[in-house]
């Protein structure tokens, strides 16, 4: 088993600890004497950094919170001059305000040495090639996994995301051996090759992942493997760490978090330690970050730490999956969306009502965001040009604070549930553990149905093609040739074969469902005929209860 830094990473746990007891001592040191902030936390605590002796005489310090970031929003808590500094990212915030990170050229340093520790640990190195499907810019994920495969001396194809079918098209050509992205856009990826006929074990030399950004499961990574027949590795992090940190090795049994970058505890509900092993909220104090330091930061996930020797040979914990969060920070295809930025957005629109609810999907394994809004009653309108440019404004709005689009839905006044005390707003359908694929002849006749029943225009099309087909390269160029032509017939050729008596079921049964979340109209349901029965787990909004 090759190592990066055999000498870190094989350590006694013995002198790791020693070794975090005293750069904790001498952040804590540093944070006192340089940032007004944790001063006057410590003091507000009654703890001076000569207190801290011990582990648990650590636990004094206060905690960090997502809102502290936001209330000192954008470069309060910054410790270094921006002369110090040579990279600057920004991810999501609660309200708008994102959160901004700087960087050092010695954090950077420290970022790319995490993972370079992580992707040798399983396996990678300067004989592969490695095809990153995160997006760059702003977020993290692409240049950290850029900058680690770099260094590990792996060529680096930066593709970023999207445009599926030239990705799968340079995979073949080129000697890829690794991929980087989510889990869900890896299915993706695998569902277009079925398409295409491309056999990813034959035709292409990919044989390992780095997977991240979005809850998935160890089911899901067997399904994915067997599927790709590429073994998957873990990947966890965040923008406030560095990024995407810490990684898997080959025995793919819980993630390394480097004991001398990463102070991590697991805390009980009432913020004492977890034994060995126990879940708990993960709190995060980083050892050697510079130019954003973070101490006791409760980042909001929950797992658990086990620091038994690994089959490896390393001897540094180990993360086991995120399970939860303590928070209402829902990650929809790696993207951190807040209830509260979607309020923020409503709040803007003068035709909506305040009162709204979010439904999470993943058919198929690709997540999907509906948001049903339910209209202020001085604007009804009965008028569909109006109605769709109210919910494109909308949609728009959404896709533009959340960096993420969400299937926007109006809803006649009243629609939704009212709730004494703390209102539910969302509603999370998906699992991890099992998923049906997406019946085709229901995507089609959605389509149908929904021009049918409420003639909408070809931006709501689009939406409801996207919610149950998740194919959006595609469907943008379809649902651009349906608003030019008006050519809606065509789609049901292959239905045409069917029992008009069926067919006219089908299309009652959907148009229900759709005009029904519109709130437009109301058309009867019928039977539930017995060709559309054994698929009514693909969106229970389609079949009345």
């Amino acid at each position: 088993m090759a190592f990066w830094n055999e000498e870190i990473e094989t350590m006694p746990r013995e002198k790791l600890e020693e070794m975090q007891l005293r750069l904790l001592r001498a952040k804590v040191q540093e944070m006192y004497e340089v940032s007004s902030f944790f001063r006057g936390r410590m003091d507000e605590a009654g703890v001076k950094p000569e207190d801290i002796t011990s582990f648990e005489a650590f636990r004094k310090v206060p905690f960090m919170r997502k809102s502290d970031l936001r209330d000192n929003y954008p470069d309060k808590l910054f410790v270094r001059p921006y002369d110090e500094l040579v990279r600057v990212h920004v991810s999501s915030g609660t309200t708008g305000k994102p959160t901004v990170v700087g960087y050092t050229r010695k954090d950077l340093e420290n970022w790319t040495e995490s993972l370079a520790r992580g992707m040798t640990s399983f396996g990678m190195s300067n004989k592969d090639m490695f095809q990153n499907f995160h997006g760059y810019g702003l977020f993290t994920g692409g240049l950290g996994v850029h900058y680690g495969a770099e260094k590990v001396g792996a060529t680096v194809l930066p593709i970023g995301t999207g445009n599926t079918e030239r990705q799968i098209q340079l995979m073949q050509d080129l000697p890829v051996t690794v991929w980087a992205g989510t889990p869900s856009y890896m299915f993706h990826i695998a569902d277009v090759c079925d398409q295409k006929g491309v056999d990813i074990r034959k035709d292409t030399k990919v044989r390992l992942a780095i997977a991240g950004g979005e809850p998935w499961s160890e089911s899901m990574r067997q399904k994915l493997q067997k599927r790709t027949g590429v073994r998957v590795h873990n990947c966890y992090g965040a923008s406030e760490f560095y990024g995407p940190m810490f990684l898997e090795c080959s025995e793919q049994c819980g993630l390394h978090v480097w004991a001398d970058l990463c102070y991590m505890e697991i805390l009980d509900e009432n913020g004492e330690p977890c034994e060995d092993g126990e879940r708990g909220e993960i709190v995060v104090t980083m050892l050697q970050k510079e130019a954003f330091p973070l101490i006791r930061y409760k980042i909001g996930d929950i797992s658990a730490l086990d620091w038994s020797p690994c089959k490896c040979g390393r001897t540094h914990p180990r993360l086991m999956r995120i399970t939860g969060r303590t928070d209402d920070m829902l990650v929809v295809r790696g993207v951190n969306v807040f209830p509260s930025q979607i309020e923020s957005v409503i709040g803007e629109m003068p035709f909506l009502s305040p009162f709204y609810h979010i439904t999470l999907n993943n058919a198929n394994y690709m997540d999907s965001m509906v948001v049903e809004v339910e209209l202020d009653e001085e604007h009804l309108t009965e008028d569909m040009v109006e109605l769709s440019r109210m919910t494109r404004l909308t949609a728009d709005r959404m896709k533009s604070v959340l960096n993420i689009k969400a299937d926007v839905r109006l809803v006649l006044p009243g629609t939704l549930p009212r709730f004494e005390g703390k209102a539910s707003h969302v509603t999370d359908n998906r699992s991890y553990e099992r998923s049906v694929p997406l019946h085709p002849a229901l995507g089609y006749l959605q389509m149908v149905a929904v021009h049918a029943a409420c003639r909408v225009d070809a931006v709501l099309l689009q939406i409801a093609l996207e919610e149950y087909l998740h194919r959006e390269e595609v469907l943008c160029e379809l649902a651009a040739v349906l608003g030019q032509t008006g050519d809606f017939a065509s789609v049901a050729v292959p239905f045409l074969s069917l029992e008009d008596a069926v067919l006219l079921q089908l299309l009652q049964l959907l148009g229900h469902g759709v005009a029904g979340g519109y709130g437009l109209v109301d058309l009867p349901t019928g039977l539930v005929p017995e060709e559309v029965e054994e698929h009514h787990h693909v969106d229970n909004m389609l079949l009345p209860e």
